[in-house]
């Protein structure tokens, strides 16, 4: 019974620790047009998929810093593809592609960071927002 209890309190902690990491996230509702990266326009049910250069190897990948709008969008996969020309290459980078679905019309900004993945009060080494129109 002592165990189930230990259990328990652990799964409950860990909830509480994921919950106030997600809720450290804000919805962006604007960003001034000199700082938007790029701006994406598409349907309902269309696929999104950005493109981000990254080297593993520094310790560094890209995070989601913002709350995406669930009913807007939804993320689907992260994966990470080497550079062909630098197959090999010890310390080489890459792409990462994250993709996303569109559920509804609306307007979101999605706002990356490029950090240490551990270290998510560091200063980013790069900053970028997409703003996503779903018509």
């Amino acid at each position: 019974m002592g165990k189930i209890i230990k259990i328990s309190i652990a799964l409950t902690m860990f909830a509480v620790l994921l919950s106030s990491c997600e809720s450290s996230k804000t919805v962006i509702k604007s960003v001034e047009a000199n700082k938007i990266a790029k701006t994406f326009k598409l349907k309902k049910g269309e696929e999104l998929k950005i493109e981000l250069t990254t080297n593993p190897s520094t310790g560094h990948s890209w995070i989601l810093a913002s709350k995406i709008k669930p009913k807007i969008i939804s993320f689907e996969k992260k994966e990470y593809k080497n550079d062909d020309r630098s197959m090999g290459m010890i310390g080489a980078g890459g792409i990462e592609t994250w993709t996303f679905k569109t559920i509804k019309k609306g307007k979101l900004y999605l706002h990356m960071k490029y950090q240490r993945s551990k270290n998510t009060k560091a200063k980013a080494a790069n900053e970028k927002y997409f703003e996503i129109i779903v018509e």
